[in-house]
């Protein structure tokens, strides 16, 4: 299928979940997501507030975006993981 290291792509998935459900494998996803990136914004806006040196800024000062993370989501999900297998 898929080794370690490797994706599967949009197509790839519906067909992992049909084998898993016939056979006695469980499917756990995992989602790689650049989770140090914010805080490489983040510390390189706190620099330039503290030096007004432009030359580290991995961000647009006027950008407006706000972040959502998903550990709130992740630990939800585990919740429910962990009611299911009681």
């Amino acid at each position: 299928m898929c080794s370690r290291g490797a994706t599967l792509s949009l197509y790839q998935v519906p067909d992992l979940y049909l084998l898993s459900t016939l056979s006695p494998i469980q499917v756990i996803p995992e989602f790689d997501m650049p989770g140090h990136a914010h805080a490489a914004i983040a510390s390189m806006k706190a620099r330039y507030h503290v030096t007004n040196d432009t030359t580290y800024l991995l961000s647009d000062l006027d950008d407006s975006s706000q972040y959502k993370f998903v550990a709130f989501h992740l630990s939800n999900a585990s919740s429910l993981l962990e009611i299911r297998n009681k």
